[in-house]
C-alpha cells in the first residue's frame, strides 16, 4: 500500500514526495514487542526526516 500511495503521489507534479521507512517491527509476531533494538530504528527514522527537512526546506511530514 505504501508503495502504491508514493507512486501515485509522485505522478502529480505538484508534489515533491520523499520516503523515510519508519518501520521498526522484523515482522508481524515482533509488532508489539519491546526491545532495544526498535528504539535504534525509530532513532534513524527521525534523523532521517530531519536530514530530509534540512535540505529541502518544510514540508509536510506523513
Amino acid at each position: 500500500m505504501v508503495q502504491v500511495a508514493l507512486e501515485e503521489l509522485r505522478a502529480e507534479v505538484r508534489f515533491e514526495v520523499h520516503h523515510v521507512d519508519a518501520r521498526v517491527s522484523d515482522d508481524l509476531e515482533d509488532v508489539g514487542a519491546l526491545r532495544p533494538q526498535k528504539f535504534i530504528r525509530l532513532f534513524k527514522c527521525i534523523l532521517q526526516a530531519w536530514w530530509l527537512r534540512l535540505r529541502h526546506g518544510r514540508m509536510a511530514f506523513y
